[in-house]
């Protein structure tokens, strides 16, 4: 009798703790969404494939930042059939694909096989949180197929997983090609508003002296780069003389940009550069701009410069605007001045450089004393402007360097 007694309360206690009803399970550990719209229907072959018109398939999308397990789920058509109880769970921003009879719909595993076909000519689909009529939440539904090509069998895609499956200007035709005609299944849909998309654009911070040649990677997040998107990219508030000088599409995900910069010297560091790629580039739908890298300006770098003069004719600016660090490759501005008469004539210039470290060492030359540059101004101008001299090292940039311009002589013509 005690025996009985103490089953009896346990009992008791259990219907308490559970407002009269002894739930089962499986009921207590499904996974609720947190709200509608939290995993939406995002593709549908109702059509099914070009192997196999009873290939069809359907894929969920998780629009929230966790996991959320499906099991007790449903998922059920307007007439019934199919009706499909969710197993499993479907990860953070991820999918989860549901075939028909087999897993053979696609080149993909899917994550669940079902029973039923769907109706070409229309149905209902619903997204249940539980198979308990009494108790469960509407996630998402679609009314009918607003979208999607018997002929061509390509799907009906959604563009906006945030906007209610029955708006019929937010579902697409695929245009993304796969095995078993347009496609995507368990990726990013051809034509997608994912609000998870991004573009991240690494190394976060660069130098004047290394910007000429390069090479920024701009990886993708959500979503996959088009065959033309080295036309689909443009440069934000880029350093003064800062161009692309190439765009290589590395894969689905990552392209490699290389910069070209012309020396152009700014004094103040850009806190903004930073890169857009276009719409056109990308599988998915809208602009994508990067987050913003950091340029730091040549003033960081320690140099003197000097000069020497041929009579009357000397340099009056000699300014280092760039270096590119992988090639040892410096870039120069100068301005050459004469007090030569040169009414209705043109001054020649012969001149030429070097660049010495800190032990007065030559680590680089341009031209010599034998042979000298040359460079003529304009009609009856004493000066001339030298703009993008490149001149190679042979060692790296010392912190601490000199460079001579030397006017070896001026010819007035």
């Amino acid at each position: 009798m005690k025996t009985s007694k103490v089953l009896f309360s346990l009992i008791t206690i259990l219907i308490l703790l559970t407002n009269g009803i002894i739930q089962s399970q499986h009921e207590i550990n499904r996974g609720y969404a947190s709200s509608p719209l939290s995993v939406v229907i995002n593709e549908i072959a109702w059509m099914g494939t070009s192997l196999n018109y009873n290939s069809e398939w359907i894929e969920l999308y998780n629009n929230s930042a966790t996991e959320i397990i499906l099991d007790g789920w449903v998922l059920i058509a307007g007439d019934g059939s199919p009706e499909i109880v969710l197993q499993g769970s479907i990860a953070a921003n991820g999918y989860f694909l549901l075939e028909r009879t087999d897993d053979s719909s696609t080149n993909i595993t899917a994550d669940q096989v079902y029973t039923g076909s769907l109706e070409n000519s229309g149905e209902t689909l619903t997204l249940y949180d539980s198979t308990n009529i009494q108790t469960r939440n509407l996630i998402d539904q679609v009314d009918m197929w607003h979208a999607g090509n018997n002929t061509t069998k390509s799907t009906m895609e959604r563009t906006d997983g945030t906007i209610e499956g029955n708006v019929p200007t937010n579902w697409n035709d695929s245009i993304s090609l796969y095995t078993g005609g347009y496609g995507t299944p368990r990726a990013l849909n051809s034509k997608s508003n994912n609000p998870n998309r991004k573009v991240k654009a690494t190394p976060l911070e660069l130098t004047e002296h290394t910007l000429d040649g390069n090479v920024i990677s701009l990886n993708l997040q959500n979503d996959t780069y088009s065959t033309n998107v080295a036309s689909s990219i443009t440069l934000n508030n880029p350093p003064p003389g800062t161009l692309i000088g190439s765009v290589e599409r590395y894969n689905d995900y990552s392209v490699h940009v290389t910069l070209q910069y012309d020396g152009t010297n700014f004094d103040v560091d850009i806190t903004n550069f930073s890169f857009t790629v276009l719409d056109n580039g990308l599988v998915g739908t809208g602009n994508l701009t990067s987050n913003s890298i950091t340029v730091k300006a040549m003033n960081t770098v320690e140099g003197t410069q000097g000069y020497t003069a041929t009579g009357d004719s000397y340099p009056t600016l000699i300014e280092m605007t760039g270096y590119n660090i992988r090639e040892k490759r410096l870039y120069i501005n100068s301005a050459l001045h004469t007090e030569k008469d040169v009414t209705n004539k043109t001054a020649t210039f012969y001149y030429f450089i070097k660049v010495y470290d800190e032990f007065s060492n030559v680590i680089g030359n341009l031209g010599d004393i034998s042979n000298p540059i040359a460079v003529t101004g304009n009609l009856g101008s004493s000066d001339v402007d030298i703009k993008n001299i490149n001149l190679l090292l042979t060692q790296d940039l010392p912190a601490a360097y000199r460079i001579v311009i030397v006017i070896k002589s001026v010819s007035i013509n």
